[in-house]
């Protein structure tokens, strides 16, 4: 298998897509080691790299478009440096020695049928993220000949692309292009594992975490839970906060800001070495500052009024105004189903997302039971 690999990286190498600093052997033993963890925008690569920073030095021509890049990854948890490396690798955008003509709207190339720099990033972003985090993206990928291991040669499979061609472009030309870019070996980091966890059903502390307002307040939530993006995992609920609400910390932890940053429209809070983290979207008036260690009900901000702000890292927006919460494990969405917030334990069962039967979504505080998209939930 080495052999084979060997003469594929020769091959890409003869292409151009030569790596720099990494070794050509450090390269050859990543291509052959990769998972799906590698492809997660974790809470340790939101504290170390700005893609500002990155873009400012490497690619200036591409800083106008560093925060679509970075929203689109806190949106989707897809790396930007995988998103940054796909475009190199299909358009030659970020370096330009080869660049294609139409680089600045087909960045990724036939790898989306969208057109425009944000409708290509979103798609891709959104389309990886289904790959790596939910059953049907698996599927997707044994059904194209690879296994769920393999996101980025599923999505070249998607494209067209032989499965032979899928393999080259989505493993041994992808790490060398990686390598190129970064000066780092695709797939060296140490990234939680989340291959064995597709159905995301890890139980948090009862303690941990509190609903997203504050003591005394009651606020109902719309419709029922429902994925973040393109996942099919129901980690997210929608609260339903008229103008001028004050959105909370559901815990302590450390602040990642997402958007731009005139007025930027969503917020991570990483909780310690828990693991977990949440993810604070459709809102504005932030408060909070990148890298800031805040206590357990900090304030935040204020629920979004307009549709611009309110999708300023893509996704889509009812028109009412709410906060998007999201649970994740390991940068991975979880299931809603078991988890405590403030007391209240939800059920969520259904696979529909935002279905609003109370018989198979619903929440349960001191025996009483409360339906999503029908009851109020006070904080105590």
């Amino acid at each position: 298998m080495k052999t084979v690999l060997a003469t594929c990286i020769g091959a890409a190498l003869s292409l151009g897509a030569a790596v720099s600093a990494p070794s050509y052997a450090a390269t050859l033993d990543a291509a052959d080691t990769i998972t799906v963890s590698d492809l997660i925008y974790t809470s340790e690569e939101m504290e170390k790299f700005s893609v500002k920073g990155y873009l400012a030095k490497r690619a200036p021509h591409l800083i106008h478009h560093a925060d679509i890049i970075e929203g689109s990854a806190a949106h989707t948890r897809i790396s930007p440096k995988v998103l940054i490396a796909l475009m190199e690798q299909e358009s030659g955008i970020v370096t330009r020695k080869r660049a294609s003509p139409n680089a600045s709207i087909r960045p990724f190339g036939k790898l989306s049928t969208k057109t425009g720099f944000r409708s290509q990033i979103l798609d891709v972003a959104e389309r990886l993220q289904g790959l790596v985090q939910s059953q049907r993206g698996a599927a997707l990928s044994a059904k194209a000949g690879f296994s769920a291991i393999d996101p980025i040669q599923a999505i070249y499979s998607q494209s067209g692309k032989s499965r032979n061609a899928a393999g080259f472009s989505g493993r041994l030309q992808f790490a060398s292009t990686y390598a190129n870019l970064f000066n780092e070996i695709w797939g060296a980091e140490d990234k939680p594992d989340v291959l064995d966890r597709v159905s995301m059903k890890a139980i948090p502390s009862t303690t941990l975490l509190s609903l997203p307002y504050a003591v005394g307040s009651s606020y109902p939530t719309l419709w029922g839970p429902h994925p973040n993006a393109s996942s099919t995992i129901m980690s997210s609920i929608d609260f339903k906060m008229p103008t001028g609400s004050r959105i909370l910390a559901s815990a302590a932890g450390t602040v990642t800001v997402h958007g731009p940053s005139a007025a930027p429209c969503g917020v991570t809070i990483k909780h310690g070495s828990t693991g977990w983290s949440t993810y604070y979207y459709h809102i504005k008036n932030i408060a909070v500052k990148h890298g800031q260690s805040i206590a357990a009900g900090t304030y935040i901000g204020t629920p979004s009024d307009s549709t611009a702000q309110a999708t300023c890292q893509g996704g889509s927006w009812s028109g009412t105004q709410h906060l998007h919460w999201t649970l994740y494990y390991n940068n991975a969405q979880n299931s809603l189903n078991g988890v405590t917030l403030s007391g209240y334990k939800m059920t969520v069962t259904s696979t529909t997302p935002y279905d609003p039967n109370c018989t198979l979504n619903y929440l349960t505080r001191n025996s009483i039971k409360f339906c999503f998209a029908k009851d109020s939930l006070k904080r105590y």
